[in-house]
């Protein structure tokens, strides 16, 4: 039996029988997603965010305030039941929500979320949050990484 282990994720091999088998999920269609809310607060604000504006995609958030540091909040509706959820690329940590529900943290690229005990047949809401450093509050702004999602969010049908 092959294992695959993915750059920068952890792995956990418990020896033993295991009560059940995992089984990977199955894509029939894979959706990138456009169409987000988008919101931020600073990191002594959370989760109190600020207005919402709409944005066609994600991209880095430094293009729009430079000197941010706090949350940056997405948020979309889909519908149909959904199996994962990738962000091709984000800076710093991501957190992801389906119908109000944690995904999980994840700090590094890629970042997949399987969706499939989350989501349910008709509309479901997705929010991403990702959490900035603090190195542009202090001005450090010349060689600073981007901000948000900087990548394409995909659902996984």
């Amino acid at each position: 039996r092959a294992l695959t282990i993915e750059p920068h994720h952890s792995l956990f091999l418990v020896k033993g029988a295991a009560e059940s088998v995992y089984t990977p999920p199955a894509f029939t269609e894979r959706r990138v997603l456009v169409g987000f809310s988008q919101s931020v607060c600073k990191a002594l604000d959370y989760p109190k965010f600020g207005p919402a504006k709409e944005i066609a995609k994600p991209e880095s958030y430094a293009l729009t305030d430079k000197k941010f540091s706090g949350f940056i909040r997405y948020e979309t509706r889909f519908t149909g039941k959904a199996q994962l959820l990738e962000i091709t690329d984000a800076y710093e940590g991501v957190e992801v929500f389906v119908n109000g529900q944690s995904a999980g943290i994840q700090v590094v690229p890629p970042f997949r979320y399987d969706l499939r005990d989350l989501t349910k047949e008709g509309e479901n809401t997705l929010a991403i949050e990702v959490a900035t450093t603090l190195e542009r509050e202090h001005g450090k702004t010349k060689n600073a990484a981007p901000t948000g999602i900087t990548g394409e969010v995909v659902l996984y049908i």
